[in-house]
């Protein structure tokens, strides 16, 4: 297994301080490993961001030429 960088640290204590504010536990089943989750997924989906709460296509040539 990859060991986690500095900005996985960083956004998976993000994804906690999510649930916190929403009321949830973090530590609860079903909640805890989702932090580690949404890493893997955003590094799957680098082609995507998200902005807005709304997910985007990156377009890699639009601002090429």
């Amino acid at each position: 297994m990859k060991r986690l960088t500095s900005q996985d640290l960083q956004l998976q204590d993000a994804v906690r301080q999510f649930f916190i504010q929403l009321g949830e536990n973090p530590d609860r089943d079903g909640i805890k490993e989702t932090p580690k989750r949404f890493i893997a997924w955003a590094k799957e989906k680098k082609s995507f961001r998200i902005r807005a709460g709304i997910y985007e296509k990156i377009d890699p040539l639009k601002n090429f030429f």
